[in-house]
């Protein structure tokens, strides 16, 4: 019963976020449609896959896949309500008008991004990751890497990503449009290349994105339904893609359940439904402290902060201690962090806290939109860039991803565009 009602009120709400845009721009790479679609995807298509009888997932009571469904639906309704209550954000004059940002060319911003990429894939390269010619064993291999070298790669991988929204935003706004989109195309070859040496979708899909969403921003609409074409088109071939990553031998038994359900959509459902299946029982074991607090201090570095933990890592750490001890324990997912704090009253909260940070930064873009590229278009392509990762592990992973992903490197950044260097006097 919930899970057909979760699957009305995703299609309301998805047809709703659509046609309460600006005809000019109306279209589905908007915030709330694409962080409503990853939700589905990874907690109503297998809730609706299980019922229809596709072995994806042994369940022995479906009672659990009805009450996450009833946090879908509680999430979804909640979050459209607090997206539209926070247009008032339109009202109120809480960005300052000084046009903060970085002056640099699409061809400078370029070198960044490679420079960046290359020093990353060097540090890769010394201490062995992707050896193992394994796609998950790269995860284990990173894990093994010391810890102030995982510390710098992530600071680097933040540099790459702001250079990579101001090299996107800058291009595409460039009134020498033909010149400045060589060095995004430059871009999508570089981390297509990428993705198919290691199998890896994850980088390209996340500057495809970027790029779209860029695009539409700047740009009137092509239309929903050419968008949902490429978009169905798009995803098809990522997924067919996973049986390259998966060394198959030429004979391909096409499931369309893992080519719209991905192993890690999968992986987040099993989360929340082991965590359902336990809930009230004696097996069932908190965290050390408010995972919501944790994530307020997360950037906080290890070195300092000696208690640090994570959801994900504590989760397998908890429950699976083998694959933690192998470096697993990547994903864990939204509802499952509802269930380990207060229940149905958090998935309202963590809906309030996803709809209020992505909907002030697609206001902000927009208020600036006829401006050349500043921190606030690049905040806003940054959250884009975030979504998926605040459904993969926890809605307040986005409060540690501004600081560390975005502040951080931004500040950087603009630092070194501030710098003059002073003529030589002869």
């Amino acid at each position: 019963m919930y899970t057909i009602l979760f699957l009305s009120a995703v299609i309301i709400a998805l047809v709703y976020l659509i046609y309460m845009q600006p005809a000019s721009h109306r279209t589905i790479f908007e915030p709330g449609v694409i962080i409503l679609g990853l939700f589905s995807l990874c907690y109503l298509a297998p809730a609706l896959a299980i019922h229809i009888g596709a072995n994806i997932l042994s369940v022995d009571d479906i009672e659990n896949v009805e009450s996450i469904s009833l946090y879908g639906l509680l999430f979804v309704v909640s979050f459209v309500f607090f997206y539209i209550a926070t247009k008032i954000v339109r009202r109120v004059r809480v960005f300052p008008e000084v046009n903060i940002s970085i002056g640099w060319s699409p061809g400078k911003c370029f070198i960044g991004v490679i420079s960046t990429f290359l020093i990353i894939k060097t540090i890769f390269l010394y201490y062995g990751v992707g050896d193992s010619g394994d796609y998950a064993g790269q995860y284990f291999e990173r894990a093994s890497m010391p810890q102030a070298v995982r510390q710098a790669v992530n600071i680097l991988s933040a540099i790459q990503w702001v250079l990579v929204y101001l090299l996107l935003a800058t291009s595409i706004s460039s009134s020498n449009l033909k010149y400045a989109m060589f060095f995004v195309w430059a871009a999508f070859f570089v981390y297509f290349v990428d993705m198919w040496i290691t199998n890896s979708r994850s980088i390209f899909v996340m500057y495809s994105l970027v790029f779209i969403v860029t695009y539409m921003f700047y740009n009137r609409s092509i239309g929903l339904r050419k968008e949902i074409i490429y978009a169905t088109l798009f995803i098809t071939i990522m997924g067919l893609f996973a049986y390259k990553r998966a060394n198959f031998d030429g004979e391909i038994d096409v499931n369309v359940i893992d080519i719209l359900i991905p192993s890690e959509f999968i992986a987040i459902y099993q989360n929340a439904l082991h965590l359902m299946s336990i809930s009230g029982s004696s097996d069932f074991v908190q965290p050390p402290g408010s995972s919501y607090l944790q994530s307020l201090i997360a950037f906080i570095p290890k070195q300092i902060n000696d208690e640090k933990w994570d959801l994900a890592s504590w989760y397998v750490g908890e429950y699976f201690p083998g694959y933690a001890a192998q470096g697993g324990g990547l994903a864990f997912g939204i509802i499952p962090e509802a269930l380990i704090n207060w229940g149905i009253i958090s998935i309202v909260f963590q809906a309030f806290i996803v709809s209020v940070v992505f909907r002030v930064s697609y206001v902000a873009a927009c208020r600036t939109r006829s401006r050349s590229p500043n921190i606030w278009l690049l905040f806003y392509l940054f959250c884009i860039s975030n979504i998926y990762n605040v459904i993969r592990s926890h809605s307040f992973s986005i409060f540690n991803g501004i600081a560390l992903g975005f502040i951080v490197p931004f500040l950087i950044l603009f630092l070194i565009s501030r710098i003059r260097v002073a003529p030589r006097k002869l």
